[in-house]
């Protein structure tokens, strides 16, 4: 996967969060179903993100959502804009406990 849009916004090394949006197909709900790293530049473009941990019980949305911290995420507020998505560090905290929590 490359990024094509805010680069400036991520590092080599970044964790990012694989969330899976809402589709048509309505086979998979939307939520973060995995973490990932960025990978190295290659000229203006990342060439690869790297899946570092695929959750085996994946945090949904609706999850987030009764989160006093997480049902801010700007995933859920700004669905519609590119990615990424920042969080803030109380966000990546709460993320890390619900990681913990339901996947060991």
């Amino acid at each position: 996967w490359e990024l094509g849009q805010h680069q400036t916004h991520v590092d080599e090394g970044d964790i990012v969060i694989f969330w899976h949006s809402e589709g048509t197909d309505n086979k998979k709900k939307p939520g973060i179903y995995g973490f990932g790293e960025m990978g190295k530049r290659k000229g203006k473009q990342y060439i690869f993100i790297e899946c570092t941990e695929r959750l085996d019980t994946p945090i949904l949305k609706d999850d987030l959502l009764a989160d006093p911290v997480l049902r801010n995420l700007l995933v859920i507020r700004q669905y519609f804009g590119a990615n990424p998505f920042s969080v803030t560090a109380s966000q990546w905290d709460a993320l890390l406990s619900f990681r913990k929590e339901r996947n060991g």
